[in-house]
């Protein structure tokens, strides 16, 4: 069995209790980096799962933990304060790479979501983005929110890896 990214000590208790309310399907993605849940958003074609990809890979490229929850479609529900997120079963240990097709992926079965990431043209970015709360589910609690560009993954990354407070060298020596 694969070791957990996230601590199932970190999951609320009692996920079986989410209404059918509280447990509705969003389209977008969920990836664990490290032990820190992300959802990211965006219009269709926007780059979500591209964004994910890319996410997972700068990672473990440096040594780091990193692994898909869901992609394209996440079951969000609220327990208690927290958000949980899990992939619909037929959609579980599989995401699409752009001009590849759906292939298999490393995975958890679900995460609680500590950051919401929603991808926006280049030009709707502030200069200074900042981050802002966001409810996924009405009435639900909310959870921090950065917005990044689609057009430029490599500032994606940065912005988010800032954000989290894992973006710097890798681990042994930098090569490009």
């Amino acid at each position: 069995m694969v070791p957990y990214l996230q601590s199932p000590s970190r999951w609320p208790k009692s996920p079986a209790k989410m209404t059918a309310r509280q447990n509705q399907s969003q389209h977008g993605c969920a990836i664990i980096l490290d032990a820190t849940g992300l959802v990211v958003l965006g219009a269709s074609g926007s780059g979500k799962s591209h964004l994910c990809h890319q996410l997972i890979d700068h990672w473990k490229n440096r040594m780091l933990n990193a692994r898909w929850v869901a992609d394209d479609r996440i079951i969000v529900g609220q327990v208690g304060d927290s958000y949980l997120a899990h992939a619909p079963l037929q959609l579980q240990g599989l995401a699409e790479r752009r001009f590849s097709g759906v292939e298999n992926v490393d995975w958890q079965d679900k995460a609680v979501i500590d950051l919401i990431v929603q991808l926006v043209p280049g030009s709707e970015l502030e200069r200074m983005p900042e981050t802002t709360d966001y409810r996924l589910l009405p009435d639900g609690p909310t959870t921090p929110k950065i917005l990044v560009p689609q057009d430029n993954i490599s500032y994606a990354i940065e912005l988010i890896g800032a954000r989290i407070g894992h973006f710097g060298p890798k681990h042994g020596s930098e090569t490009n």
